[in-house]
């Protein structure tokens, strides 16, 4: 059986990881685009050849597709375990309440 105490402790890791997956996420969204824009536009600048009329909208193009792309499975799949944390967390303190 569950003490109070346990549901306390529960309560403060889940808030910290929820914390930190807010952290991470912010972070992601800062730091992600530029890093995934350099390394596809600095791959696929030599695969395009630089005589072609569109190379340069080619390269955009090609870049910024990854880089939605990448940001976007990321982000999903961060804001969903971010959900279901804290569904976790009003739980625990909703036990909690009902405990105390």
């Amino acid at each position: 059986m569950l003490q109070q105490g346990d549901l306390a402790g529960i309560e403060r890791l889940l808030a910290k990881h929820s914390r930190t997956l807010r952290r991470s996420l912010w972070l992601d969204a800062l730091v992600q685009p530029p890093l995934v824009f350099a390394i596809f536009w600095g791959t696929f600048a030599d695969l395009i050849a630089a005589d072609l009329r569109w190379a340069f909208a080619g390269r955009l193009l090609i870049a910024l597709g990854a880089l939605a792309f990448a940001l976007g499975v990321r982000l999903k799949l961060g804001l969903e375990q971010l959900r279901r944390t804290e569904r976790a967390l009003a739980y625990v303190q909703l036990l909690n309440d009902e405990r105390g």
